[in-house]
C-alpha cells in the first residue's frame, strides 16, 4: 500500500505535507472515491461522510462468474467498512460496467437499500428487444430491487439528498444515436468537484462538456474515459475541466489499455495520473476544504491481490505501454 498527499490547484496536483491536525481532521469527515482494480471493466464506490455510499459501475467483461467474483468483492468491501449502498448509477449499457450490479443486487445484503435508486441515461439500448440477450436478462433480474430514475438530454440535478455540503448534477446527450451514450456524473464536496465519464467518445465528450455552455465543468479529478482509449479523452475537453488528477480503469488489452496518445494528453494538461492495471485499487480521500490556496487530497494505492487473481488479470508495471 502506498499513501501520498497532494494539493491540487488550478489545474495542478503537487505533493502535499499536511500537518497532524491537517490529516486528522481529514480522517474524519472526508468524501472518499474508491476505484477498484477489475481488470477489462469498471467499478467505482463513492463513500460520503455517514458511510452512506453509491456504485457508478460494476462490470468485469461479459463473463458471469468474473462479475459474480466482483459482486461479492463489493459487497465484502461494504461490510468490511460499516458502509450502505443506497444507490447505483451504470453509465451505459455495457457489461463491462453493470452485470456485477446483477450480482450485488441478487444477493439481497442488509448492506444494500431495498428497493435501490438506479440512476441511468434514457439510451435506446437499454430497452430494445435486438440487443445483447444479456440486456434483457439484467433487465428482469433487477427489476425487482430498484427505482429508476432516467435522465434525458438536458441538465439535471439530482434530487435524492447526497448531504448538506455535497451536490450532485446528471448530463447526457439524448441527440447521439451511438451506442456510447454515457451518463456524465458531475459531483461537488465542499471546494473538491469530480467528473464521471464513463465511456463518452470525443464526439460526445465535446457535446457534453461545450452543449451546456451554462455549466463550469472544471474538476480537480477526470474518471478517464473508455479506460484511456485514444477514443476518448478529447483535448478541448481536458484543457475545459483542467483536472489534476486522472484515474482510469485499465486492463491489459488494447480495449481497456491507457494508449500512449491519451496518456501523452493527460501530461500535457499537467494532470497526475492513476492507472488501476500500474496502480491496484485506487482511493482518493477529501475533505474538500482549502488547504494551502488549493484542496487536500489523500491518495491510496494497493495492489488487490487475491482479488485481481481470482479475475485472471495480471498487474503490469508498464501499464501495457512502450
Amino acid at each position: 500500500m502506498t499513501t501520498r498527499f497532494l494539493k491540487v490547484r488550478m489545474g495542478r496536483a503537487v505533493g502535499a505535507s499536511p500537518s497532524t491536525v491537517r490529516k486528522n481532521a481529514l480522517e474524519a469527515s472526508h468524501l472518499a472515491v474508491r476505484m477498484f482494480h477489475v481488470g477489462h471493466g469498471e467499478a467505482i464506490l463513492i463513500v460520503f461522510p455517514g458511510r452512506r455510499t453509491w456504485l457508478i459501475d460494476a462490470g468485469c467483461t461479459n463473463a458471469k462468474n468474473k462479475n459474480e467474483i466482483l459482486g461479492n468483492r463489493i459487497l465484502d468491501y461494504l461490510d468490511e467498512n460499516d458502509l450502505f449502498l443506497e444507490a447505483i448509477i451504470p453509465s451505459h449499457p455495457h457489461a463491462d460496467h453493470t452485470l456485477a450490479m446483477q450480482s450485488v443486487l441478487e444477493l439481497e445484503s442488509d448492506r444494500v437499500a431495498e428497493p435501490i435508486t438506479v440512476y441511468r441515461s434514457d439510451d435506446p439500448a437499454w430497452d430494445r428487444k435486438k440487443d445483447p440477450k444479456w440486456i434483457a436478462k439484467f433487465r428482469k433480474a433487477v427489476r425487482p430491487f430498484v427505482r429508476e430514475e432516467i435522465f434525458k438530454d438536458s441538465l439535471e440535478e439530482i434530487e435524492t439528498p447526497v448531504g448538506a455540503d455535497a451536490e450532485c448534477l446528471m448530463f447526457s446527450n439524448g441527440k447521439t444515436t451511438k451506442q456510447y451514450r454515457s451518463l456524465f456524473v458531475y459531483l461537488r464536496f465542499h471546494n473538491a468537484r469530480f467528473l464521471f465519464t464513463g465511456d463518452a467518445t470525443k464526439k460526445y465528450e465535446r457535446d457534453i462538456i461545450f452543449g451546456f455552455d451554462q455549466f463550469d465543468f472544471t474538476a480537480d479529478v477526470l474518471k478517464v474515459t473508455h479506460h484511456g482509449s485514444e477514443h476518448g479523452t478529447d483535448p478541448s475537453v481536458l484543457n475545459a475541466v483542467n483536472p489534476g488528477i486522472a484515474i482510469a480503469s485499465t486492463g491489459p488489452d488494447a480495449g481497456h489499455r491507457l494508449e500512449q496518445v491519451t496518456l501523452d494528453e493527460l501530461n500535457d494538461n499537467n494532470a497526475r495520473v492513476f492507472e488501476t492495471l500500474v496502480d491496484g485499487d485506487i482511493t482518493l480521500q477529501t475533505d474538500g476544504l482549502p488547504f494551502e490556496k488549493g484542496v487536500l487530497f489523500k491518495v491510496i494505492t494497493e495492489t488487490p491481490g487475491e482479488f485481481a487473481s481470482e479475475l485472471e488479470t495480471t498487474i503490469d508495471p508498464t501499464g501495457g505501454r512502450p
